[in-house]
């Protein structure tokens, strides 16, 4: 420090520069201006006392102060350990040092400066007034995850959630769950089942999930003499009545007006279920009208209502 003056502290070169004519010869270094004594020696920069009352009204983060009204503005104070003029708790420096910003404590919180962000919200920026994640960071439950890749370590569900259904896996990894399978172009888990909602981009998306399927109008469906199996979530070969078969999902009969699950695999054929009769080449549940019965049912109706108009 020099004789008769104050070491003058600061946070950028550019609160050195009223002390060194030109300036260029004051710079920052070590929270305390520097001045040139010649082009290669730096000292303390000092500031005599009778230029003290001036420095002190600029109120500015960092400066040097002996009482809290030295630092002049609202929200900060003289942190009487350092002499420097500091923010109050919740409130945090601007990046020109000043003014004192509100601390931010959610996403939703308006904000003027990244500081106020990432006092509580690690790898925050301040964008259109309100917090965000930085670039490969995902937003979730008021953190910001690195945002982690399928197939690559993880350490959270939420380091994969931009992916969307894709999870931190038992090994560590970003995937899909067990009931789902990665889309065709890599940016989201589709589900494998093929009454899910799940908009579908390419055809090898459904063969990849169902087997014999295709995309159609964005959505998975069965192709041609094929239907979808429940309890195997996968599309299978129709096997109509009398036709060989393993198990009983792959009995089917296209007839909209019959139940599915009205056939079964008995003897690696299919025949109706025992809640079904046969008629036909159709299985039509117990309970309800064959065709012939229709037709005879309603040849009768007719009569009898001609004769009662006929009287």
């Amino acid at each position: 420090m020099g004789k008769g003056g104050l070491a003058v502290p600061c946070s950028t070169t550019e609160d050195c520069k009223f002390l060194a004519t030109p300036p260029m010869k004051s710079v920052c270094s070590g929270t305390f201006c520097k001045c040139y004594t010649n082009y290669k020696d730096l000292k303390d920069c000092t500031l005599k006392p009778s230029h003290f009352r001036e420095f002190k009204n600029d109120g500015i983060i960092g400066r040097i102060c002996h009482h809290d009204i030295d630092c002049n503005l609202h929200n900060r104070h003289c942190n009487t350990t350092t002499h420097q003029c500091a923010c109050d708790r919740g409130y945090v420096a601007s990046k020109n040092s000043k003014t004192c910003l509100p601390v931010a404590k959610s996403m939703d919180e308006f904000c003027e400066d990244d500081k106020q962000c990432l006092a509580t919200m690690p790898n925050t920026t301040c964008q259109e007034h309100k917090c965000t994640c930085i670039n490969g960071f995902n937003y979730n439950k008021n953190i910001c995850y690195k945002q982690i890749g399928i197939n690559e370590h993880c350490t959270a569900n939420e380091e994969c959630s931009h992916v969307p259904r894709a999870i931190c896996n038992d090994n560590q990894t970003c995937s899909c769950s067990s009931d789902d399978i990665l889309s065709f172009d890599k940016t989201r888990c589709i589900s494998t089942s093929l009454d899910s909602q799940d908009a579908c981009l390419a055809s090898v998306e459904c063969k990849a999930s169902f087997g014999d399927a295709e995309c159609v109008d964005k959505s998975c469906k069965c192709i041609q003499n094929n239907h979808y199996a429940a309890d195997i979530k996968r599309c299978v070969l129709n096997r109509a009545i009398d036709e060989s078969c393993e198990f009983d999902y792959e009995c089917y009969q296209e007839n909209a007006a019959n139940e599915i699950g009205s056939l079964k695999c008995l003897s690696n054929k299919c025949i109706c279920s025992d809640d079904s009769t046969r008629d036909g080449n159709i299985c039509i549940g117990n309970g309800a009208t064959t065709i012939n019965q229709s037709i005879l049912f309603g040849g009768l109706l007719t009569a009898i209502l001609t004769i009662i108009m006929s009287y």
